[in-house]
C-alpha cells in the first residue's frame, strides 16, 4: 500500500533504533506509530541496540519533525522518512551514517544511504566494530546464526521497501527530496 502523507509531528517516545510514537501537530491526540522507512536497527539484547534507541533520541528529543509517510505496514505503523528542516539529510539516513542501522539495499540506495552505510563500514562506526557489522536484524529476529555475507543475501531483504518498486515516479522524487 503506498500512502503519500506528510505532517508535522512531535516525538513522545522511542520505542527502539528504528521505531517510535508521535503526535500529529494538526490533530494532537492523534498519536502514530511509526517505522523508519528503509532502516534496521539492532533489535533488543543484540550488540549496539541500546546505543542505536539513545541515538535515535538524541536526534528527536524535544524538537518538531517532519514526516513523510511512504507505506503502512502489517502492523498498521507508519512507515516513513523522517527529517528535521535544518538537517540535510534524513533521521533515517542519519542512524545509518552513525553505524547504528543497517539500510535496505534497495530504498538506501534511493536516497544514499547505502553509500552512507559504506562511509559507517569504513570508519568502523556503531555495529561495524564487530567483525562484518555483527549479525543483520533481520536474521536475528529469524534465530539465524551468523553467515557470510553477499549482496544477493542484502537484497532479498528489503521488508517494507519492496513498496518502493510499485511508487509511480512522482513518489520516487518525493523520496528523494525528502532524504
Amino acid at each position: 500500500m503506498f500512502v503519500n502523507y506528510s505532517c508535522d509531528v512531535f516525538v513522545t517516545r522511542v520505542i527502539d533504533g528504528d521505531s517510535l510514537l508521535a503526535l500529529d501537530l494538526r490533530s494532537p491526540d492523534i498519536e502514530y506509530e511509526i517505522r523508519l522507512f528503509g532502516i534496521d536497527a539492532p533489535e533488543y539484547g543484540q550488540p549496539f541496540s541500546v546505543e542505536a534507541t539513545d541515538y535515535l533520541q538524541s536526534l528527536v528529543s524535544e524538537k518538531t519533525l517532519r514526516l513523510h509517510v511512504v507505506d503502512v505496514d502489517r502492523f498498521g505503523r507508519y512507515v516513513g522518512i523522517l527529517y528535521e528542516d535544518r538537517l540535510r539529510q534524513s533521521i533515517n539516513r542519519a542512524m545509518v551514517e552513525a553505524g547504528l542501522a543497517f539500510s535496505y539495499a534497495y530504498s538506501g540506495a534511493l536516497y544514499g544511504a547505502k553509500a552512507s552505510e559504506g562511509r559507517a563500514r569504513k570508519a568502523a562506526l556503531g555495529v561495524w566494530k564487530q567483525q562484518d557489522g555483527g549479525i543483520r536484524p533481520w536474521d536475528y529476529r529469524r534465530g539465524k546464526r551468523p553467515e557470510p555475507r553477499s549482496e544477493e543475501a542484502e537484497e532479498g531483504c528489503l521488508g517494507s521497501a519492496v513498496a518502493v518498486v510499485l511508487f509511480p515516479i512522482s513518489a520516487l522524487l518525493l523520496l528523494t527530496a525528502c532524504l
